[in-house]
Formats: structure tokens, sequence, C-alpha cells
């Protein structure tokens, strides 16, 4: 088993002394933290508390910013009736932040032996073993359904293991990140009346009137307390801790995380729906600025735990106003080099139908239009204008399929003077196939020889147009006085080569 030994954990002890108070503590509380842990750690208000019961509290300590966990016990052998023990565990930050399961740290509670108080003034050591047991589900889908919607939570304690319901509580703060966890309450002792005053004490408690488990739940409930009652990091927790951190009220934006990561698990793109949901919630540029970016495929921190929408519906909402920040040239480039050729057509379609509004973001965008498209896509996905562009970049995607759905103009600047052979070979060959007007006279005069080999091929495989029937006998006398013999294979090449040239007689 790995473990892991963390820095030591404060601690205190409040019991009965001429009153309820401190008795001991390795760390020393400021005032306001002092005088309400007094008075939590007291028996709770109509509890009930057997000799040998015991309940759990959760609490944040607003000046010192820290946590106090303490567990209290009934002390009958003092003088005063219903006085308690309360060993309580002062957590800083850095303990709140690294322990994977609460859990762990019911093993320091120690109930006092007689008066013996002096091992509650040092500080405790912790081995974690990063794994905890598994917590009831059925306890942890009422917690998180109330919990999360901003309501108090009563459990009810009939018929309920207290020890139960403790891991149960503890799995769900557990999950929490860490500035969720140093807000959370909570207290098991089960209390036998509804009072006021405790009725707002704690964001959970516990008494015979409280609700009952059901199953009948919602599925983000049902997802969320499956995996915190695992009670170990999973990837829904580091989910929520990446994307918790900077949200303001993150308690209120609990459900719409965990069903954006339930979406992010069952596709690789969220929808842009799912994004404009999250983008509304949080209207503030500066709250959830990592989620935000994320979805939108720009962040350029460590790796991305959600989906983020498609690269079409990021361009589509390069247009509109519902973007929470305007990505910049750079980032847009950046998330488009993450696609696949077979995914790069509808990039290039809907910039070619949205050429104006994508300005700003013109050259990254056909920058990696060029560079992703392949010959597999390049032909059946892309727009003819786009593949113009690309061709004209990419002379290695230039062939018969890909020359065939272009203008005629298109194919004459594909046909530059610094062309490789290759390339205005096959541009040519396409050429011969259709009327190219005042054009084919141009390009007999630059490529005469050429031109001339691969209309023999054209019109002995029956591919040549008949407005080349014209064009070629009137540069006849340029072609006799080039090197043309050179260029044929058989004698069925020669009499191809001279009807061609209608059998000129010198």
């Amino acid at each position: 088993m790995n473990t892991i030994s963390l820095e030591p954990i404060d601690q205190a002890l409040f019991g009965y002394a001429d009153g309820h108070r401190q008795i001991a503590s390795s760390f020393r509380l400021p005032p306001k933290d002092l005088y309400l842990l007094s008075s939590a750690s007291d028996l709770a208000s109509g509890a009930r508390l057997g000799e040998k019961d015991s309940y759990l509290t959760g609490l944040p300590l607003p000046e010192s910013r820290r946590y106090a966990l303490f567990r209290t016990w009934a002390a009958p052998e003092m003088p005063r009736p219903g006085c308690v023990w309360s060993h309580t565990l002062l957590l800083d930050s850095r303990a709140i932040a690294s322990l994977a399961a609460f859990s762990e740290l019911l093993a320091l509670f120690r109930r006092p032996i007689g008066r013996e108080t002096l091992q509650y003034g040092e500080p405790l050591d912790l081995i974690s073993s990063r794994s905890a047991k598994p917590a009831a589900v059925r306890l942890i889908s009422p917690v998180i359904e109330g919990y999360y919607a901003g309501r108090q939570v009563t459990l009810s304690s009939d018929e309920l293991d207290p020890a139960e319901i403790e891991r149960a509580l503890l799995a769900v703060w557990s999950q929490q990140w860490p500035r969720l966890r140093t807000s959370f309450s909570f207290c098991t002792a089960s209390l036998n009346e509804r009072r006021g005053s405790e009725s707002s004490a704690y964001d959970v408690q516990v008494a015979p009137f409280g609700d009952l488990p059901w199953s009948d739940r919602q599925s983000w409930v049902s997802f969320a307390a499956a995996d915190a009652a695992e009670n170990t990091v999973t990837p829904l927790r580091r989910f929520l801790w990446r994307y918790g951190r900077d949200l303001v009220n993150s308690r209120r934006h609990y459900k719409m995380m965990v069903e954006l990561f339930a979406l992010s698990t069952a596709s690789d793109e969220i929808p842009a729906g799912a994004a404009s949901t999250v983008f509304d919630s949080l209207p503030d540029p500066s709250e959830g600025a990592v989620l935000k970016r994320d979805i939108l495929g720009i962040g350029s921190s460590s790796p991305r735990l959600t989906a983020a929408i498609s690269a079409v519906d990021l361009l589509r909402l390069l247009t509109s106003d519902a973007l929470p920040e305007t990505p910049t040239p750079s980032q847009v480039e950046r998330r488009l080099k993450e696609l696949t050729s077979s995914q790069i057509g509808k990039v290039a379609r809907y910039y070619d139908d949205h050429q104006e509004e994508l300005t700003p973001w013109k050259d990254s965008i056909l920058k990696s239009i060029v560079a992703l498209a392949d010959k597999s896509t390049v032909a059946a996905e892309f727009p003819p204008n786009m593949l113009a562009y690309v061709l004209l970049a990419r002379d290695d995607l230039i062939d018969a399929e890909t020359l065939h759905s272009l203008t005629n103009d298109i194919l004459n600047r594909l046909l530059r003077e610094d062309a490789p052979p290759q390339v205005a070979e096959r541009v040519i060959t396409e050429m011969l196939r259709r009327d190219m007007g005042d054009a084919e006279d141009r390009l007999l005069a630059a490529w005469l020889i050429v031109a001339f080999r691969c209309a023999i091929e054209a019109f002995l495989s029956n591919r040549l147009d008949q407005s080349w029937l014209r064009s070629l006998p009137r540069h006849s006398a340029a072609i006799l006085a080039a090197p043309w013999l050179e260029l044929l294979r058989s004698t069925a090449d020669l009499a191809a080569g001279l009807a061609l040239l209608r059998y000129p007689r010198y």
C-alpha cells in the first residue's frame, strides 16, 4: 500500500473546567475562533448522547482560516451533568487541500482517559494511505441533492448506523475542492427536537425527523453520489478541483459542472448549447476563466479535463456575442492544430461561407486548413474556393481527382512558370479535357512540348476536348521545329501527333 507522511496536524481538547472551555492545544486560536469553538464543542442543544456514544462536527474558523473537525463524547465522570469531551483537529489550508479522504482523520481522535490531557498539547502525525473505505451512496445522495441546491440537509437518524453517516458526510466533504471544503459544515449529533438555533448552525445535521434516503433521484445526483462514495481521487474529482478553484459561488455551480463532466465523458465534443449554459452562468470574465477557455479549446495551461466544443462551433461563436472573451489569432491557430484531416474539411466549408466575419482570424484559419488538408478529404470535403487555395499552397495534393472540380481560371493560376514538371503535366492534362478558350494559345506558347505530348496521350484515350483540335494546328510550325519526335514512343503516337497537327506536308 502506498503511504505518504503529511505535515503534523494541530489539535486541541475542550472539556469541563469550571465551565466548558479549552483544556489544551498545540495551536493558539484567536479570540473569535476560540469563542466559536468553545461553544460549538459543548453538547449540541437537543442532542442525545449516551455514555458510549460520540458524534462528529466540522466547521470553518473564520479568523484563523482553519477548519475544526472534532469528535464529542459524554463525560459522565465530570461533576456537572451534560459535560462532554471534544477532541479537535485544527486543519490548516495545506491539510485541507492535500487529504484525499477525510475519513483517514478518524483514527486520530482520542477520548481523554481520566484527567490526562498533556498529550493534546502537541501536533499529531498522520501517515496517509491514500485509500479509504467506500461510503454508502444511499446516504450521500440526499446530502448532495440538498446541499448543492442551497438547502440545509437533515438526515434521519432512525435505523441508520452513526458510523455510516459519518463516512458519508466525510466522503461528500472529500469530493469537494479546497474553496468549498473550507466552508462546508456538519454535525452528526442526533437532535431529539427541532430548535431554531440548531436549524441554521450547520449545512448538514442529523435528527429523527430528517429525510430518509430514497433512490428516485436526478441523474446528476446519482452520478455525483456514486463518485463521492468511492472515497478516492477520481476523474470527476480532478475535474471539480481544476475548474472549481476560480468559481466565486462554487457550491451553486456544482450541478452544472457534474453535468458538464458527464457530457465530456460521453463524447469527444460537447454541444454548443452546453457551452452557452456555462458562459451564461459565469458572466464575469474572471470567474471560471480556466473552464471557459478549456471549453473553447484555447487554454494554454495543463491538459484539458473537459471535452471542448467543435472547431466549427468555435468559429461560429467567434462571429457572435456569446463568447466570454475574444480568442486571439494564435489561440485559434493552436486550437485548429489539434484537428485531424477529416475534421478540417468542416472548418474549410464554414470559413468559405463566413470569410468576412472571420477576417480577424483569417491568417490563422487558412494556415491551419492548408497544413491539415490531405488527399483523402480535400477533393470531397472542400468547397472549390478553399480547394483552390489549398492546392496553390500544396503541390503535393495536386492530382486528377483534386483538379477535376476546379474552374478554368484556377487551373490557369495553378500552372505557374515555376511549377514543378510533374505538377505542370497534371494541370495541363486536366486542361486538355476542357475548352480553355483563349488560354489555350497562351498555354501552348509557354508549355509547347509538354502540352503536345499530353495532347497525344489524351487524343489516344479519347479525352481531348474538340477545341484543342483547332488550337494545336496553329502551333504546328513551332512544334515541328522542336525535338517533337523524341516525345513519341510508337507509330500510334506518331499518327496521333500528325493528326493533331492536321498532317502538315512540310
